[in-house]
């Protein structure tokens, strides 16, 4: 049957900088710190290549043949996946580049502070990987809710101060060797807030949580400082990770706007893109 991506007259002479195949369910197996058995999750699947001005199209079946090739299930950290897709999709694709997104939630059981109560906590996952000539970039981004109280509304205050649900997300680059656990960077985040959330709160629960949030309030530039300062100290000295970029967002309960800072060590990750 004719092939008529692989027309190379009849459209403008243009290249297309990024072409992909977006929300591919694709099943994983997660491993889990303290755990001897992995997790298994669904993740959306996003593959990207780019085209050059001189074929109409790119083969995007061979984006999802690849996403389920033997090369790519057999390996066993989703990090590796990342890094065997990115290869794939550039040299099958015949580009000079490559993006690679797996992106899932990831549960883990977490006890109330006082009644000890289980119930799950979801965060949102995201494995990246980019491919330049020359060099590629695999990343984990991990977004965690918390709770911030704001400083100033302590302050001023007789009694009381607004608090409200917030968000960090943290992208680090992995490093060649190691793992960096998905748990490490929760409880990374959770250990800078005002408090944790939990999904499940007892009275003797949610008053612990109330007063450990006014003992710890928190500006959104203070709880990025910090995360970024433990990630100095934890992972980059260790060299455990060689890039980060840290992003936190207060949903403001006394305003209809959001308060946002971010900070990066500066190199291929910036706020300025706020991504990779």
């Amino acid at each position: 049957m004719k092939d008529v991506q692989k027309e190379t007259t009849g459209f403008p002479k243009r290249e297309v900088e990024r072409v992909c195949v977006e929300g591919v369910p694709f099943s994983l197996s997660v491993a889990r710190y303290g755990f001897p058995t992995s997790v298994s999750v669904v993740a959306q699947a996003t593959l990207c290549c780019s085209l050059t001005d001189q074929v109409r199209g790119a083969n995007l079946s061979r984006f999802v043949q690849l996403l389920n090739s033997p090369t790519v299930l057999s390996a066993s950290l989703v990090c590796d996946k990342v890094q065997r897709l990115l290869n794939l999709v550039r040299d099958t694709l015949e580009s000079s580049d490559s993006f690679v997104s797996l992106k899932f939630p990831y549960v883990i059981r977490k006890k109330s502070p006082k009644s000890l109560q289980e119930s799950d906590f979801v965060v949102d996952v995201e494995f990246l990987g980019v491919s330049d000539p020359g060099e590629s970039h695999v990343y984990m981004a991990v977004t965690v809710p918390y709770t911030s109280c704001c400083p100033c509304s302590r302050e001023i205050s007789e009694y009381n101060a607004h608090n409200q649900r917030s968000f960090a997300k943290v992208v680090v680059e992995l490093a060649p060797v190691g793992i960096v656990w998905i748990e490490e960077i929760i409880q990374l985040v959770e250990s800078r807030s005002s408090s944790p959330i939990w999904e499940l709160l007892k009275r003797p629960d949610e008053k612990y949580v109330t007063e450990l949030m006014y003992q710890r309030p928190k500006f959104v530039e203070d709880v990025a400082r910090e995360i970024s300062e433990q990630l100095d100290l934890q992972f980059v000295s260790k060299g455990r990770v060689t890039d980060y970029l840290v992003i936190c967002r207060h949903q403001e309960s006394i305003h209809l706007h959001d308060v946002s800072s971010c900070i990066s060590m500066g190199k291929r990750l910036t706020c300025r893109r706020q991504g990779v």
